[in-house]
């Protein structure tokens, strides 16, 4: 991380952030810099004016100038090469001091232009250091993984990465596709919570990591004077492990953790970064690890809680699609199932019998996911994040597909695939997932869509009690985890009211995820916004009209409400006293519109 909070100028200072001497402006900087105002306008941070395609708002006493548009669903959408303070072309360190206007405390705003100075220096790194592909379109989804090394699109924070310096970025980032072997510890089982769903715990070790590795970890774990039956392994990054060494040195000292050292297969770094694949054999566990770092508006480690809760609700959306009819008819969803977990236990007393491991639970835990479902045979599958992106030749990397089939029949088959399924576990049975591009995979065949794969349900799946469709096979999640006991609606899985739950699939399908799709579709001709989104309206509609799904259902979630809200990115992070607090503004959703020009009132 640099260390300063404020943006030095300098010349020598500059030329390691844009590669120049004397030029501050470049490629890098001008998306930063794009990126964040196009989220102070979209989520009400500034007092805008929009008029003729010019974006004008005062902040303190500097006047900005944008040219650029508001798109679908509110979004908006600037000219980096306009973006202007005073006249002249805004830089970071403009743009720090437009920070540094915002009513949040100094501390986050400080915070912020840091993170925005590593995120350009990380980009800077990649684009001196990575050899440019002249095409990612043949790619396996392994190596897409790496290659994909754009950022989230909408988050100025896109490779903020706190904490990873450069060296950190080249030797565990995704994009240098670097492998390495995870630490490993042997913790006494009375500090750990463990759910190996049902397999006998040394016959999932001997799968998982092979009978080599088992019996190396085993004899390191007896020649330090442990055994199996009072320790548990457990998995570590690392670079947390290199963190977290003071931290563990008094349970290092004391035996209750023992360091085994690296062992077992090789990983690489997924575009979530704490998601390691593993590169020994592609369909093996992908495993989930906390990280603490912070990456867009979150610190990267995981809730405790979740961690040996993940498998009863994988093993819950499981059996839910195994016996949908619709779903089994379509063939068109399937699951990365987290099928087991480890986290360190958080003890009942908060007072001066806290332990080593209450301080350091949410910091070591480990996740198994099933990584086989993503290399069906004859069949490619590619992260839906690859979709929105463009290739050196200048042309979208899905270019190939739409020659190939047409942009109609390809985006009836995009939107029949991805946006049904997930929109049918919502509806029709209650489930709300954050099917975001990140989380989301698609397969295809001949290079159409036939098949979406989702995953990260431990974190983000959402209901609200009375709108499940069937209550009897949801899990019992006051017998999983004591914190679960008498816990409020709104912090954990469980929600109050189905607007949450609409709102999370919005966001995470639409706001942030397809509007990048069709934007690029219209940038390049394929079809207009209007024509994508109303699209997007008549599956629905189909779908809404087909009776899978009692109009009862449908009518209470109200997908064509003309106002909805959605998640602050941006405000979260500036203004958050908390991981659970959350931000929303309101936009206009353009289906809503479609709706009633399609269908009249019954639908607006």
């Amino acid at each position: 991380m640099l260390a300063s909070c404020t943006l030095d100028t300098t010349e020598e200072h500059l030329s390691v952030l844009t590669g120049t001497r004397g030029k501050v402006s470049c490629k890098n900087e001008k998306r930063v810099v794009r990126q964040l105002f196009e989220a102070l306008i979209f989520e009400g941070l500034v007092d805008f004016c929009f008029e003729d395609g010019l974006f004008t708002f005062q902040v303190g006493d500097n006047f900005v100038t944008a040219n650029g548009k508001q798109t679908l669903f509110s979004r908006v959408r600037l000219d980096a090469n306009s973006i202007k303070i005073n006249g002249d072309p805004l830089t970071l360190s403009d743009a720090a001091k437009v920070i540094h206007t915002l009513p949040c405390s100094r501390e986050r705003q400080n915070k912020l232009v840091e993170e925005l100075k590593h995120t350009l220096l990380l980009c800077r790194w990649n684009q001196q250091n990575l050899l440019q592909l002249s095409s990612r379109r043949a790619l396996s989804y392994i190596r897409l993984e790496s290659a994909l090394i754009e950022g989230h699109p909408y988050h100025p924070c896109f490779k903020s990465r706190s904490g990873f310096s450069i060296e950190d970025h080249e030797k565990y980032g995704p994009e240098a596709s670097n492998t390495f072997k995870l630490h490993w510890l042997a913790v006494k089982r009375e500090y750990l919570s463990v759910n190996f769903n049902g397999e006998v715990e040394q016959s999932f070790w001997k799968r998982e990591l092979g009978q080599s590795t088992y019996k190396n970890l085993s004899d390191s774990l007896r020649k330090h004077g442990g055994d199996n039956l009072r320790y548990c392994f457990l998995p570590v990054h690392p670079w947390q492990y290199d963190k977290l060494k003071p931290s563990l040195e008094k349970p290092l000292s004391n035996g209750d953790v023992y360091s085994l050292g690296l062992a077992g297969d090789d990983y690489q770094a997924s575009i979530s970064l704490r998601t390691l694949l593993n590169t020994s054999n592609v369909n093996k566990a992908s495993v989930k690890l906390p990280l603490n770092i912070v990456n867009t508006s979150s610190l990267r480690t995981i809730e405790p809680h979740s961690v040996c809760t993940a498998p009863h609700i994988s093993n819950w959306l499981a059996n839910l699609i195994a016996e949908d009819e619709w779903l089994q008819s379509r063939d068109a969803l399937t699951i990365q199932s987290e099928y087991a977990g480890i986290s360190l236990k958080q003890s009942a007393d908060s007072g001066e019998n806290v332990s080593w491991a209450d301080d350091l639970s949410p910091s070591l835990s480990v996740i198994f996911r099933d990584a086989s479902v993503l290399n069906e045979p004859n069949y490619q599958t590619v992260p839906f994040a690859v979709l929105a992106s463009t290739e050196v030749d200048g042309k979208p990397f899905v270019a190939h597909w739409i020659e190939k089939h047409g942009v109609e029949k390809w985006l009836e088959a995009l939107f029949n695939t991805v946006v049904l399924p997930v929109w049918h576990l919502l509806i029709h049975h209650g489930i709300a997932i954050e099917a975001h591009a990140q989380n989301t995979s698609v397969v295809l065949k001949d290079g159409l869509p036939v098949k979406v794969i989702l995953r990260d349900f431990h974190e983000s799946l959402e209901f609200v009690p009375d709108f499940l469709a069937n209550k009897s096979n949801v899990p019992e999640f006051d017998k999983i985890n004591p914190e679960y006991v008498n816990a409020p609606a709104n912090l954990y899985y469980w929600m109050e009211d189905v607007e949450a739950l609409r709102e999370l699939f919005v966001d995470t399908v639409f706001v942030y995820n397809l509007t990048e799709l069709s934007f690029l579709f219209s940038e390049q001709n394929y079809c207009d916004e209007n024509t994508f989104w109303s699209k997007v309206c008549s599956v629905l509609r189909s779908y809404n009209d087909s009776g899978v799904t009692p109009h009862s259902r449908i009518n209470r979630l109200n997908i064509f409400e003309t106002q909805v809200i959605t998640e602050s990115l941006l405000k979260k992070k500036l203004y958050a006293s908390n991981a659970h607090e959350e931000f929303h503004h309101t936009i206009t959703n353009p289906l809503a519109k479609f709706a009633k020009d399609t269908c009249g009132e019954s639908y607006a």
